[in-house]
C-alpha cells in the first residue's frame, strides 16, 4: 500500500461549482484563465483538494459541446476530478430541438460525467423569431423539446438524469406556470426521469431586496441571500396559489418520489450531493465568471463580465466582484432557513417560550411535525416555509437555531 492509501484527506472545499464562460467564447481562450484561477486558489490553500464529494459544471448552452468533459479536466486536475463522488453537468434546454447528442453525451461520460441535469431557463425558455420579434415560443413545443432531450439522456447510458421544472415569476403567472408544471411532471414521470427539482417558486428571482411601499427596505440587518427571499416569498403569495402547488406535489410523491424539502424529489438514489451541500451551507468554491464561493460565514463572487474575469485572472489578480462576511444573525437567518427545509429538520432545544408555542401551532395545523427534539416540516408547511421562517425569526427567542 502506498504512503496515502487507507487515509481520507478532507478538502477545505468538498464541493466544487465550475461556470464556464458563455457560448462564443473558444476553449483556447477560457481554459487558461480558469486554470490562471485554480492556480491562485491553490496557492491560497483553497484549491479543491482529493477526495471531492462534489462538482457541478454549470454548462448552460454549451451542452452541445462535446470537449467539456476533457476541458474541466485539464483545467481542475484529472485527479482531483476523477476523486469526485458526484460529478453534474447542467445544460440549458432551449424551447425546439435537443441541444446535444448522444455522441457529446456519451464523451462526457468517458471524461467521468455521472449525472445530467436539464435547466430550462425560467425567464425565456426558448425563442422563436416572426417578422423580426424575438417571442417565446409556445409551452407545447417548450414541453416537446424538453421530452425529446431527456429521451436522449435516458438513453445515453449516464447514471443519473435530472429535470428541472421552472415556473414563471410572479404573482400574475403563477396559476398558469403552475398548471404547466404539472403537466411537465406528469409527462416526465410516465418516461421514468429518477430525480425532479422545482425552481423559482415564489418568485425569488425578481426580488433582490424587498421594499415597502413608502421605499424602506425590510429587515435590512439581515443583509445575506436569504432574507430577501424569505421575505419575497411571504410578500409574492406563496399560499394564495397553495391548492397548484399541493397538485403538483401530490403529483410526485403519488408517483413514487421522495422529498425531504419539497423543492428536490427523488425516487431512485439519494438527492444530489451538491444540491444536499448548498441546503446544509457546506464549503463551496466557485470557479469562473460569476461563480459564487462559500465557506461559513464568507461569501463572495467573482466578476460576472467575461473580460473582466478574464484579464484578473491571467494577471495573478483575484477575480472579486464582492464579498460578504455574515454576522451572527445574519448567519443563524440562513442556518434556520435552511435546516427548516431540510430532511433531519431544526433542532428545538433552546427555544423561547414564544418560538415553542409558534412550532405548537404548526404542529396542530400540521404544517410540521415535532420528533427526536427537532421540529420537521410537513408537506402543507413546504408550501408556506418561507413565511413560517419569518415568523419564527421575528419571536426574537430563538436562542439556538
Amino acid at each position: 500500500m502506498g504512503p496515502g492509501a487507507g487515509r481520507t484527506v478532507s478538502p477545505l472545499f468538498p464541493h466544487l461549482f465550475l461556470q464556464p464562460p458563455a457560448v462564443g467564447v473558444g476553449d483556447g481562450d477560457w481554459k487558461p484563465a480558469l486554470r490562471a484561477e485554480v492556480d491562485l486558489r491553490r496557492a491560497r490553500g483553497e484549491a479543491p483538494r482529493r477526495p471531492l464529494r462534489s462538482l457541478f459544471v454549470a454548462a448552460g448552452a454549451r451542452g452541445g459541446e462535446a470537449s467539456l468533459g476533457r476541458n474541466v479536466l485539464e483545467v481542475v486536475g484529472a485527479d482531483v476530478v476523477g476523486s469526485a463522488t458526484e460529478w453534474t453537468v447542467e445544460i440549458e434546454v432551449p424551447g425546439t430541438g435537443i441541444p446535444f447528442s448522444l455522441a457529446v453525451i456519451r464523451a462526457w461520460g468517458d471524461a467521468g460525467v455521472n449525472r445530467v441535469s436539464l435547466a430550462p431557463s425560467p425567464t425565456c425558455p426558448s425563442t422563436a423569431v416572426s417578422d423580426g420579434v424575438q417571442t417565446a415560443a409556445p409551452f407545447e413545443v417548450r414541453l416537446e423539446s424538453l421530452m425529446a432531450s431527456t429521451r436522449c439522456l435516458l438513453s445515453s447510458g449516464i447514471p443519473v438524469v435530472s429535470v428541472d421544472i421552472s415556473l414563471p415569476t410572479g404573482r400574475d403567472q403563477a396559476r398558469t406556470g403552475m398548471e404547466q408544471a404539472l403537466r411537465t411532471a406528469q409527462a416526465l414521470e410516465r418516461i421514468g426521469v429518477p430525480q425532479l427539482a422545482i425552481r423559482e417558486f415564489g418568485g425569488w428571482e425578481d426580488v433582490e431586496e424587498a421594499e415597502g411601499e413608502d421605499g424602506s427596505k425590510d429587515d435590512p440587518e439581515w443583509g445575506s441571500e436569504v432574507a430577501p427571499k424569505l421575505t419575497a416569498g411571504k410578500a409574492a403569495g406563496v399560499e394564495d396559489d397553495g391548492e397548484s402547488w399541493a397538485g403538483l406535489r401530490d403529483c410526485l410523491l403519488g408517483a413514487g418520489y421522495e422529498s425531504g424539502d419539497g423543492v428536490h424529489f427523488s425516487r431512485r438514489g439519494p438527492p444530489a450531493l451538491h444540491s444536499r451541500a448548498i441546503l446544509r451551507r457546506e464549503p463551496v468554491l466557485g470557479l469562473g465568471p460569476a461563480a459564487v464561493t462559500f465557506r461559513n460565514p464568507e461569501r463572495r463572487a467573482n466578476v460576472r463580465e467575461w473580460q473582466g474575469y478574464r484579464r484578473q485572472a491571467l494577471a495573478g489578480l483575484d477575480p472579486l466582484e464582492w464579498q460578504e462576511r455574515l454576522s451572527r444573525e445574519e448567519v443563524r437567518t440562513e442556518r434556520v432557513w435552511s435546516r427548516l427545509r431540510s430532511r433531519e429538520g431544526l433542532r428545538t432545544g433552546g427555544m423561547g417560550l414564544r418560538s415553542t408555542r409558534l412550532i405548537r401551532e404548526w404542529v396542530v395545523r400540521e404544517w410540521a411535525t415535532v420528533k427526536g427534539g427537532r421540529v420537521v416540516l410537513l408537506p402543507e408547511g413546504w408550501v408556506r416555509m418561507d413565511g413560517l421562517v419569518v415568523d419564527l425569526l421575528r419571536t426574537g427567542d430563538l436562542d439556538r437555531g
